[in-house]
């Protein structure tokens, strides 16, 4: 209703683009209310330091890594004790890996959360948790990596990406059976989870399991659900997985 008054205003077109990428709608829907509210110069710092979050999210999910590493890094240089930023540059961060420096953000992230007992902070404190997992697990951290899963679940007992992180670090720890349990236990909950079908589909791929070819049409089939690199990798295995 504001937007239709005033079709210009920043506050109304920023919280439009909150909405659409809290949504999960596609992230080019969220680009012309962002535009709109970046055009006012005068805004005051809380909505600035929320467009940069917005505009990273977006990046993000564009698998634009260079520019969401930009747009969480001004983020937090306009506060430092931001989650909510400190998370988005952790997550960027991760993609560019740079797995070190993701974890200072989150930590330092974890840290302005404190012990908040608010719906909004365990949801930010899950999220970090999960982030320093999947930090630690590109790193080959594994036990650290499962420490940060549990503490993500203590959070948010249904958050998925833990989930996947915590299949992943047992995969890569020779716990493969564990792992597959874990990915069809997500799957059961949501079953269309792309990258949860992608990283059971490998694991099935891995010890020869002719099911791997139709999990892996599942995660190529999701487009909806999937990152472009998800599918990619997922057309990959799916093709080793017809030639074997």
């Amino acid at each position: 209703q504001l937007l239709g008054l005033k079709p210009d205003d920043a506050e109304a077109n920023l919280r439009v683009a909150e909405l659409l990428l809290g949504g999960g709608y596609d992230a080019d829907m969220a680009e012309p209310y962002l535009r709109k509210a970046g055009s006012d110069p005068s805004a005051r710092r809380n909505l600035q330091l929320r467009l940069h979050c917005a505009q990273a999210t977006a990046s993000l999910a564009r698998e634009d890594n260079s520019k969401a590493l930009a747009g969480a890094s001004e983020a937090v240089r306009l506060d430092a004790s931001d989650p909510r930023a400190l998370n988005l540059l952790g997550k960027a961060r991760i993609r560019v890996a740079e797995y070190p420096a993701a974890l200072r953000a989150l930590n330092a992230s974890l840290d302005a959360i404190g012990n908040g007992s608010s719906s909004d902070s365990k949801r930010l404190r899950a999220t970090a948790h999960s982030l320093c997992a999947q930090a630690h697990e590109r790193l080959r951290q594994y036990p650290q990596a499962l420490e940060q899963v549990q503490k993500a679940l203590q959070a948010s007992p249904q958050l998925s990406s833990a989930r996947i992180v915590r299949a992943m670090a047992l995969q890569q720890s020779g716990q493969s059976s564990e792992a597959e349990v874990e990915l069809e236990a997500v799957l059961q909950r949501d079953p269309t989870n792309a990258l949860a079908h992608l990283q059971l589909g490998y694991a099935q791929l891995s010890r020869g399991d002719p099911c791997a070819a139709s999990t892996l049409e599942g995660a190529a089939a999701d487009a909806t659900g999937a990152s472009r690199s998800e599918l990619g990798a997922a057309k990959v295995y799916l093709a080793l997985s017809l030639d074997a």
